[in-house]
């Protein structure tokens, strides 16, 4: 063979190498053109939180700026995305509140309520953003259970020896970022990229840094204008008022109807509840967490984890319809009242089982079901205390039990239309 077969057969090689390396690159950016768009957006608004953190003139907001670019970035780089990571949303709303409020044990509860209303209305208009999203069309029917067994397969191919070889050899371009798929022969990549596992990871990171990124900046602008807290009148006719309004607000159509969901939402918002204690919003993530496993294994009995049997299509939609009907309750009257007033007013006071002049409520609320029929939990208890007591006690009563028929009403409501929520979607995702 001469060289001029040499060269020919070299050429023509070059040229089929060259052909399918355009195809796999045209491939690649057909397939992944939705989530590049996803991914430059999260990156605008990444650096437009860094200019603002930058011009920031008061520095409680420029701290709590600096954390939420620190977390955004940290799950946006992560080499892979875990729904797991959706458990820490709390300890990261927590450690915004704190840049704020640093003496305070709870700085969550700092937040006045119609910030916090306001907040939802904004997050759900982002979810809705979220789902008209190009790159999400890809994640309508995944399932969380899917997102997990993606990302245990990667990590698995990532710990194997094939794998860290290929990390090892590909370290040097690791900052090349999507250009490594068609320039570097990293394997198990590829073999993800094609068994659909690894865009399905990618896009969930997405996902999950959308979330994060909006609730800081929701949770900058709501704890910074958390002062200047308002309370609410305490005359003795404007508190029976306020519990008329609260008793009427009573949903008449009731959303639960499966005794194992109602024996979940007594112990989060019963009647022996709200007397002897307080329930907290870890309460009610307790309470939802297993209301969705009661419901989860109903539409999935022969799932062996049926709560990842969701669909993260459905799940979005849905979160967002049920913030928008949890929103929907600022234009009632009785939430007017309690628009200025802070979340940590209404958990800051003391069990209304103490003192002897609530002895009798809850000696017959732990023993006797008369008490069901003699009196309606919060109005008739306060009209008792009213005729029996002398007003300063009145009053200081009366205030305690506004506040626990509030956070009973709005904890049996928002658990009432969660249940409601998840019904549909576990049936969407069968």
């Amino acid at each position: 063979m001469d060289v001029v077969q040499i060269w020919t057969i070299a050429k023509i090689g070059m040229g089929l190498g060259a052909l399918i390396i355009l195809v796999l690159t045209l491939a690649v950016v057909f397939r992944f053109r939705g989530i590049w768009h996803w991914r430059r957006s999260l990156r605008d608004e990444i650096e437009a939180i860094e200019r603002g953190m930058e011009k920031a003139a008061d520095e409680n907001r420029k701290r709590a700026l600096s954390l939420v670019l620190q977390t955004c970035r940290r799950v946006k780089n992560a080499s892979s995305a875990d729904v797991q990571e959706l458990s820490g949303l709390m300890a990261y709303i927590r450690s915004i509140a704190a840049c704020y409020h640093p003496e305070s044990e709870r700085p969550e509860l700092q937040v006045k309520i119609g910030k916090f209303l306001n907040a939802g209305r904004l997050l759900a208009v982002r979810l809705d953003r979220v789902l008209s999203r190009p790159g999400f069309k890809h994640l309508q029917r995944a399932k969380i259970r899917h997102i997990r067994q993606s990302l245990n397969w990667y990590n698995g191919l990532r710990r194997s020896r094939i794998g860290r070889l290929f990390q090892t050899l590909g370290r040097p371009f690791k900052k090349l970022y999507w250009l490594r798929l068609v320039i570097i022969p990293d394997l198990f990549t590829w073999l993800a990229y094609f068994s659909n596992r690894l865009t399905l990871l990618v896009l969930a990171k997405c996902l999950l840094t959308d979330i994060y990124l909006f609730v800081g900046k929701i949770c900058v602008e709501a704890f910074a204008e958390s002062g200047g807290c308002e309370d609410l009148a305490v005359d003795v006719e404007h508190l029976e008022d306020t519990l008329e309004e609260i008793n009427r607000l009573e949903p008449e159509k009731n959303l639960v109807d499966d005794p194992q969901l109602l024996m979940v939402r007594d112990r989060l918002a019963g009647l022996n509840r709200l007397i002897l204690s307080a329930p907290g919003l870890s309460d009610f993530k307790g309470a939802v967490q297993e209301a969705a496993a009661i419901i989860a294994a109903r539409h999935f009995p022969a799932a062996e984890r049926p709560l990842e049997e969701a669909a993260l299509g459905p799940l979005l939609k849905r979160s967002c319809s049920w913030l928008n009907t949890i929103c929907e309750t600022e234009k009632l009257s009785v939430i007017n009242k309690f628009y200025g007033v802070r979340l940590m007013t209404l958990y800051d006071m003391k069990s209304i089982s103490e003192g002897q002049i609530f002895e009798q409520i809850k000696v017959l609320a732990k023993t006797g079901r008369s008490f069901y029929r003699l009196v309606k939990w919060p109005l008739k208890i306060y009209r008792w205390v009213k005729k029996t007591s002398p007003v300063q006690i009145t009053l200081s009563v009366g205030w305690v039990i506004v506040k626990k028929s509030f956070i009973g009403l709005a904890f049996r409501y928002s658990f009432n239309t969660a249940c409601k929520e998840m019904e549909e979607i576990y049936r969407q995702s069968v």
